[in-house]
């Protein structure tokens, strides 16, 4: 029986030595043979595409530096020809040609300061006669790019109201109440043509609370929203006395039409964070509504939609003529009619923020 036992010991042994070496095997087969498992390296926040140099600057610079070696070459053959017999009259006729193919000539006789003053003087006097010139369209859409911001305002949850704003001084953005209302307290997302990453900011003011009748639109609807970063564009003119069928052109960023834009379609889809590009729409003024009141309201037949409040409406001179604030569309209707509040309301809840815009002239372009 012990014997037995004995016989039983040694083969559970020789059981538990086997498994040990099994699992031993085991354990170095996974050891060497299992892919090693390396951590995916960051994304980006903003991509490559959007750190590049634009190629505007890179233009700059290469005209810059083109201008630059032509100057060192003049100045190398100018020293040259003054080493030798500077009396002698053909070298002199060397180094005056040689002065005015690099430029210099102009520099060394200045027309006398008098006849500039009265050039200027001739100028202001004719574009006062004619009023503001209207602006090149090239110029009129690098403009509006510069001056509106796409505005992205969380209300809580997973939920964004996307709008638009104007930048009106440095670090300063006007837009509508309702487009920011539900955001006080937490941080905006403002994105701008001119910006390489987006930038956080905080409503500062909102205008009153309306307390008319529900579609009662005959009332303020105004935010003023802070920037942290460097934010600037050039300066806002207001617009003043308008009228029918003055041309108008509406900027901002309508849901309908960037939804189609991919900068935006990355932007939902969390691939990367870029602006869409600012959306333009031509019309013309059909009526200033409210005139006696304490704010008009301009009709206008340049489209917008939802995503276009806040955005700013101007003439052919680039002049504030109001803020896009919403459209209305009857039974029966193919399109809505948009309608801006006016640029004496906006000076007027700007002067109350201690913020002031310049009136300009009259647009000559209305004048028809």
């Amino acid at each position: 029986m012990a014997r037995g036992l004995r016989g039983s010991g040694v083969w559970a042994l020789l059981l538990a030595v086997l498994i040990l070496a099994l699992v031993a095997v085991g354990a170095w087969w996974l050891f060497n043979r299992q892919p090693a498992v390396t951590a995916e390296a960051p994304k980006p926040l903003i991509p490559d595409a959007v750190l590049k140099i634009p190629g505007v600057l890179q233009n700059e610079v290469a005209a810059l530096k083109e201008s630059n070696d032509r100057l060192a070459t003049g100045i190398s053959e100018a020293e040259a020809l003054l080493k030798g017999d500077v009396c002698d009259p053909k070298r002199q006729a060397e180094l005056e040609a040689l002065l005015q193919k690099v430029e210099f000539a102009s520099q060394l006789e200045t027309p006398p300061a008098k006849i500039d003053e009265a050039a200027k003087a001739s100028q202001a006097s004719a574009a006062s006669a004619e009023g503001a010139a209207a602006l090149r369209n090239d110029a009129l859409v690098q403009q509006l790019r510069a001056q509106t911001v796409f505005i992205l305002a969380p209300i809580g949850g997973d939920d964004v109201v996307i709008g638009s704003g104007m930048v009106i001084a440095p670090g300063l953005v006007l837009t509508n109440r309702h487009v920011v209302a539900g955001s006080v307290g937490r941080d905006l997302v403002v994105m701008a043509s001119s910006l390489s990453k987006p930038l956080l900011g905080r409503v500062k003011v909102l205008s009153a609370e309306p307390t008319g009748n529900a579609g009662d639109h005959y009332s303020d609807d105004f935010a003023l929203v802070t920037v942290d970063g460097s934010l600037s564009a050039p300066p806002l003119r207001m617009a003043g006395e308008v009228q029918p069928l003055d041309p108008v052109i509406a900027a901002g960023f309508p849901a309908n039409i960037i939804t189609a834009d991919k900068q935006f379609q990355d932007l939902q889809a969390g691939r990367a964070v870029g602006m869409p590009q600012v959306v333009l729409s031509r019309g013309d003024i059909r009526v200033v509504e409210n005139q006696g009141g304490p704010t008009a309201v301009v009709a206008h037949t340049a489209e917008i939609s939802e995503g276009n409040s806040g955005g700013p409406l101007v003439n052919a001179c680039g002049q504030l003529v109001g803020i896009n604030t919403f459209g209305i569309r009857l039974p029966g209707q193919d399109r809505s009619s948009g309608f801006a509040i006016g640029d004496a309301a906006i000076n007027r809840f700007l002067q109350s923020q201690n913020v002031g815009l310049e009136t300009g002239e009259r647009c000559a372009a209305d004048r028809m």
